[in-house]
């Protein structure tokens, strides 16, 4: 059997964790769902993590919830569900304010882009707010 869900919750993996899982991904066509919430990633993991998802064609789900995620990784996590099809589901709640929604809505207007979790960000714009009333 091939391994599906990844559960990191919780381990403390950083940047440097980020970066060996992100080289990972960028040849696994198995693994699914990865949940990094609580790994104190910042903005070098989550730019590794954005440049594998570039190619990987697998992963559906991300969590990335309460790590140390910025604006500008934020911003190219957005623009990486722009060209990845595949990724339907990103919480990015507890990192970050609400500098990037503009790319964030742009990919939801994918009709396949799914879920988008903001539900603790400390600035939300009424256009976002509206968006996930629908």
């Amino acid at each position: 059997k091939s391994v599906t869900t990844l559960n990191l919750t919780d381990n403390d993996i950083r940047d440097d964790g980020a970066l060996a899982l992100a080289n990972m991904l960028v040849s696994n066509e198995t693994i699914t769902d990865i949940n990094l919430r609580t790994n104190k990633i910042g903005d070098d993991g989550a730019k590794g993590i954005a440049t594998a998802l570039c190619t990987n064609k697998s992963v559906t789900t991300l969590n990335l919830t309460d790590n140390d995620i910025r604006d500008e990784s934020a911003l190219l996590l957005a623009d990486i569900l722009l060209t990845n099809k595949t990724l339907m589901d990103i919480k990015l709640s507890q990192n970050i304010g609400a500098n990037y929604f503009e790319s964030i809505l742009a990919a939801h207007a994918d009709p396949r882009m799914w879920a988008i979790s903001y539900e603790t960000l400390m600035m939300v714009n009424d256009q976002a707010m509206n968006l996930f009333r629908e």
